[in-house]
This record gives structure tokens, sequence and C-alpha cells, in this order.
């Protein structure tokens, strides 16, 4: 585009925020803050306004998210994510998929 067409683009003149990345990455975007939402038959929380498959676990207040291949997990979503394997979670997320609230299998798939 031409400067001139970008200003008409975004009448507003603030650019979009671009993120960049030069090791692999996940994104998991919210629209807004996020909302946890009770999991049924279990104590967990999801977060609701997200395509993605985010957990909040009461016992040990981490974040935990559901991946194609495999879970992560985060203190506080600011920081570091790190690879948990299935058999180190709480026993509350290694029961997600027999409850149904596995991972979408599309992104634009939701709880």
């Amino acid at each position: 585009m031409w400067p001139n067409e970008l200003s008409a683009a975004i009448p507003t003149h603030e650019l979009p925020v671009v993120y960049v990345a030069t090791d692999p990455a996940e994104l998991t975007v919210t629209d807004g803050e996020p909302e946890y939402v009770p999991v049924d038959g279990t104590p967990l929380l999801r977060i609701r306004n997200t395509t993605a498959s985010v957990f909040k676990e009461p016992t040990d207040k981490k974040l935990y998210v559901r991946l194609p291949n495999g879970w992560l997990r985060v203190w506080t979503a600011n920081r570091p994510w790190q690879p948990v394997l299935e058999a180190d979670l709480p026993a509350d997320l290694a029961q997600v998929r027999s409850l149904g609230t596995s991972a979408p299998s599309k992104a634009s798939e939701r709880f």
C-alpha cells in the first residue's frame, strides 16, 4: 500500500500491534481480558473468550494451554511458557479429554 492508502485503511492512524518471534511460538489471543468459567465436573476454570484451550488449575494457580502437540504451563500469562508432559499434569487436567473438553481441532471451533 502507498502511504495515503494506508492512512485511508486505518482512519485512527493507529497501526496494529505486530508480534515477531525468532523461535517457534504459539499465540493465544483473548477477546478482551480473560473471562474464566468453570469446567463441569472439575474445579478447573477455562478462558471462555478465546479459541484456545486455556485452563487455570486452582490448586497450583498455574495456567495451562493445550496445544495439538502437548501442553504448556505458566504462573502468569506474561512469562515464558514451559512444556509439561501429560503424565505431569494435575489430575483434573488429565481428565479434560475424557470430559469432552479437549482442544478444538480447528481454530474456529470453541468449547
